[in-house]
């Protein structure tokens, strides 16, 4: 059976907070975000229901809260897997200095692996998908054993457009529409493959790797290039939305579908103590019960037709077919 992963960028409200500039950390101690607890809670139950682990990618600065850094260690402990999502989220990641990109990698590095009790992180995926030359390098400096930023469509720049025609004067400043993985976007590979400082996006497919590389699991995607993550579940119908699922699981190599926080946020108890106009964010304001029937299709969907791990284990499986060694 097809190996395939869930794959959850753990986006808490900080994240949403400071882009429309609420408050600072001082605000968000006064009230526990659901994220971390109701939200988590949710998507824990279904992992439980289906018997299939999932993968978290875990913000560092979220981490220094004790509370939260309790409910990442027992995910763990659960079998679940902890990867790295950067210290401070910055949404163009990829297009700043080596020193602030690597900055941000250890940062979060380290303090998840503190939180782990000793266990690092093997995957790594940027804010928004940025990526770069020097975010490669930096992973492999690391040890990193996989990363899975590249967003191999030409979306991208329209996603960026609209985020930044949508955000607030202070954020759009952070908001490059042509990023400095446009070529990723456009032209890099669909497929797995070993990526290097010198070729990130495989866009000249290099036969074998080096000693120098690190494994790219791309956003899956379907024809013609269109990237496939849940979001689309709130912009299809559900039957539509089933059918993109299973086309993109036909298609690609190392499937795996990429979720957030905000899939399972509810919009009646989850807002209480924060700011109503986060509601107004993509999909906040869609009712947890539709949410949840969209959530069930694809745990469905995706167990009943392959064999759910890791993202680890998927990256793994993937390096030996690089490699030759299956």
């Amino acid at each position: 059976m097809k190996k395939a992963a869930l794959n959850i960028n753990f986006d808490s409200l900080r994240t949403i907070i400071y882009q429309k500039s609420y408050g600072d950390d001082q605000y968000l101690e006064k009230v526990d975000d659901p994220c971390f607890f109701a939200i988590l809670d949710r998507f824990v139950k279904l992992a439980e229901k289906y018997g299939v682990p999932l993968s978290f990618y875990m913000i560092g600065k979220d981490l220094e809260n004790t509370k939260v850094a309790d409910r990442v260690l027992h995910l763990s402990k659960s079998g679940h897997e902890i990867g790295n999502h950067s210290y401070s989220h910055i949404s163009n990641l990829g297009d700043l200095p080596y020193s602030k990109i690597e900055q941000e990698i250890y940062k979060a590095h380290l303090i998840i692996t503190d939180v782990l009790n000793g266990r690092t992180p093997d995957g790594f995926i940027a804010p928004a998908w940025s990526t770069s030359r020097n975010l490669i390098k930096a992973l492999i400096k690391f040890g990193y054993a996989y990363d899975t930023t590249l967003f191999p469509s030409f979306i991208m720049p329209l996603i960026q457009l609209r985020l930044k025609l949508a955000s607030d004067q202070g954020y759009k400043k952070s908001i490059s529409v042509f990023r400095k993985d446009i070529w990723g976007n456009l032209l890099g590979s669909r497929k797995p493959f070993l990526a290097s400082p010198r070729n990130p996006w495989n866009i000249v497919p290099f036969s074998r790797g080096n000693n120098r590389d690190i494994m790219c699991l791309p956003l899956p995607t379907i024809w013609p290039r269109i990237g496939m993550w849940h979001s689309w579940a709130f912009k299809k119908s559900k039957a539509e939305y089933e059918k993109m699922l299973r086309r993109a699981i036909r298609a690609n190599t190392a499937f795996y579908l990429l979720m957030h926080p905000a899939d399972l946020f509810c919009p009646e108890t989850d807002i209480r103590g924060f700011p109503e106009s986060l509601l107004g964010f993509d999909r906040m304001s869609v009712p947890l019960k539709d949410k949840m029937e969209r959530m069930k299709l694809v745990f469905d969907v995706i167990c009943s037709e392959c064999d759910v791990v890791t993202m680890k284990e998927l990256a793994e499986n993937q390096m030996a077919e690089c490699r030759g060694l299956k």
